[in-house]
C-alpha cells in the first residue's frame, strides 16, 4: 500500500495496466528486429572482435559538460563506408551538426538502405541532407552509411584550395585531394560544387 500526496489510500490490486501487445504490435516488433540484425550483418563494423578495434573505429559524439540529454550519436570509422548511428530517446524530433568532423563532413551519409524500405514508416523519415547534418524523429534509432563525396565528376569539382596548395594542406581545410591527370584543368583540392 501506497500513500499519495492527498493522503487517500491505493492498493497495487486498483491500478490494472494493460500492457499486453496486440498481434500486430508484436509482429512489427519482430520485423523491426529482423531489419536491425540484417544491418549488422551489413558491416563488418557492427561485429568488433576486441577492445583495441573498437577503440580504433568507434567515435563519440555529443559527450562532455554541454552534450544534449535524449540523444547518442557515434560513428563507426571506415575509410571507404563509415556508418553514423544516431540514438534519439527524445520526444521531439531531432537535428545534429556533426560537420566540424572532417571524417563525417568528407562523407554522403544515407539512410541505411535497410530502413530505407523499413516496415517502420518512422524510421524512414531518418534523412541527412550532407555536410555532416542529419535529422532523426522522436524515439528512434537510424544508422547511416557513408560514401566517399570526394568520388566525383571532374565538372561536378569546386576549387578548395590554392595555388601551390598540398594534399595535408587541402585535407586540413576539410576538402577532397585528388590530383587529375587529363589536362582538363579541374582543382586537384576540391569540393562537391552545390
Amino acid at each position: 500500500m501506497w500513500r499519495n500526496s492527498n493522503l487517500v489510500s491505493v492498493t497495487t490490486d486498483t491500478i490494472k495496466l494493460n500492457i499486453a501487445p496486440d498481434p500486430s504490435m508484436i509482429r512489427r516488433t519482430f520485423e523491426h528486429m529482423l531489419e536491425f540484425l540484417r544491418i549488422r550483418k551489413s558491416s563488418r563494423l557492427f561485429r568488433l572482435r576486441n577492445l583495441t578495434e573498437i577503440q580504433s573505429v568507434v567515435r563519440f559524439y555529443n559527450s562532455g559538460p554541454s552534450q544534449a540529454s535524449g540523444i547518442i550519436p557515434f560513428m563507426l570509422y571506415d575509410q571507404v563506408a563509415p556508418i553514423v548511428v544516431i540514438i534519439n530517446a527524445d520526444k521531439f524530433d531531432r537535428s545534429l551538426d556533426l560537420s566540424y568532423d572532417n571524417n563525417i563532413r568528407n562523407f554522403d551519409f544515407t539512410l541505411h538502405p535497410v530502413l530505407k524500405e523499413s516496415s517502420d514508416a518512422i524510421v524512414r523519415l531518418s534523412f541527412s541532407p550532407g555536410n555532416g547534418f542529419f535529422t532523426v524523429p522522436a524515439r528512434t534509432t537510424a544508422v547511416f552509411v557513408g560514401s566517399d563525396v570526394c568520388s566525383m565528376n571532374l565538372q561536378d569539382r569546386q576549387d578548395c584550395g590554392f595555388v601551390g596548395v598540398d594534399a595535408r594542406q587541402c585535407s586540413e581545410r576539410g576538402c577532397c585531394w585528388s590530383p587529375d591527370d587529363s589536362n582538363s584543368g579541374a582543382p586537384w583540392c576540391f569540393y562537391r560544387r552545390q
